[in-house]
């Protein structure tokens, strides 16, 4: 239940920084968004939801 709710928190939270990471990977520049995109998508990838949901907290909480 609780990854559950970890892996919806960083899905919500990515929305934005990845539309601005597809709009910057458009126009073929490598942008902060993409990274953070990228960093997200591998602590998916390997079950650190707990990482995933932090860095997109901390990320909207920086740059917003």
């Amino acid at each position: 239940m609780q990854e559950t709710a970890l892996i919806v928190a960083t899905i919500i939270a990515m929305l934005p920084i990845g539309i601005k990471a597809y709009q910057a990977a458009r126009m073929k520049l490598f942008s902060i968004e993409l990274l953070v995109t990228i960093a997200v998508i591998g602590a998916l990838f390997i079950g650190e939801y707990v990482e995933s949901s932090i860095v997109t907290f901390l990320f909207l909480l920086v740059v917003t």
